[in-house]
């Protein structure tokens, strides 16, 4: 099997999210999609980390230790891939719930007494 890591386009791969989030440099957009595609990954990787997992334990080989890291590294390769190719689709709508909230705290803090809808419906004043 042939696995190669999925080719980044921007500046920040690498960047641990708490560093993304510090830096100042990088808009919010950019952070809203990486933040997104890691938390749809990590979905992927804990889903697929469940999904390989054999139905039976081999007494064959009972020392499996370097299997597991490998088939770990594959599954996180195989979520990272997906994560970034888009095809799930979970992160676009994670970002767009994110950049919609994002806005509105953005102008709440620019007009005091806006309100921001919550997850029930209800509305809270910020001021």
């Amino acid at each position: 099997m042939n696995i190669t890591a999925a080719p980044t386009t921007n500046d920040i791969a690498g960047q641990s999210l708490d560093a993304l989030a510090k830096d100042s440099s990088i808009p919010e957009s950019v952070k809203v999609k990486r933040v997104a595609e890691e938390f749809e990954a990590y979905l992927l990787r804990t889903y697929l980390s469940e999904a390989r997992k054999p139905m039976v334990q081999s007494k064959a080989n009972p020392d499996a230790s370097g299997q597991d890291i490998y088939q770990s590294m594959v599954t996180g390769q195989i979520a990272d891939n997906i994560s970034k190719s888009g095809s799930l689709g979970l992160a676009s709508l994670l970002r767009g719930q994110l950049e919609r909230e994002s806005a509105a705290a953005a102008a709440a803090a620019v007009q005091p007494g806006v309100k921001l809808a919550e997850h029930a419906g209800s509305e809270k004043a910020v001021t």
